[in-house]
């Protein structure tokens, strides 16, 4: 058997980690048969196999406490939009202005979409006009019957529709 020099040996060791490395189209396979391509004493293969083997796991340690740093960074971040944003509406809302557009966007001030909140108030009152579903044992509210109606402008004693909520919009 030929020796190999100790930078041919590192040499592919290093392609072997840049195989490891390439998520773009090397699979299992080419890493295993660049690991049989190499050539040296069964104990030199496996130093070199566990130097490798901890080298990856620092890698990969670090890529996961990244991940929870940027995590956390990105929730930061998400936390002061929120706070941003409610800036914005706050005082579009105290000037009296719905709509602001601008070269970059449009920032208004919508009313929020899906079914409107309700408030049952005396949920006996809105089972006794019929607003109920049974369930075996036991009888609960049907809201979306409560809603229709008070939307139809029924007046159903026991429930109000609450106020629509409104959110700040950057289209």
């Amino acid at each position: 058997m030929a020796t190999r020099t100790l930078f041919e040996i590192s040499k592919a060791y290093q392609n072997i980690w840049d195989l490891v490395l390439d998520f773009d189209g090397n699979d299992l396979d080419a890493i295993e048969n660049g690991l049989k391509s190499i050539e040296g004493e069964v104990e030199d293969k496996c130093r070199n196999g566990i130097g490798l083997i901890r080298s990856l796991n620092n890698l990969a340690e670090g890529m996961k406490y990244e991940a929870e740093r940027l995590t956390v960074r990105r929730k930061a971040i998400e936390n002061r939009i929120s706070r941003i944003k409610e800036w914005y509406f706050d005082n579009l809302d105290k000037m009296g202005i719905q709509k602001v557009p601008t070269s970059l966007g449009t920032m208004s001030i919508c009313k929020a979409g899906g079914n409107q909140g309700i408030d049952i108030t005396n949920e006996e009152e809105v089972i006794k006009a019929g607003y109920c579903e049974v369930i075996p044992e036991k009888t609960v509210v049907d809201k979306d019957k409560v809603r229709a109606a008070l939307e139809k402008g029924e007046e159903v004693k026991g429930a109000h529709l609450k106020p629509r909520g409104r959110y700040l919009k950057i289209s």
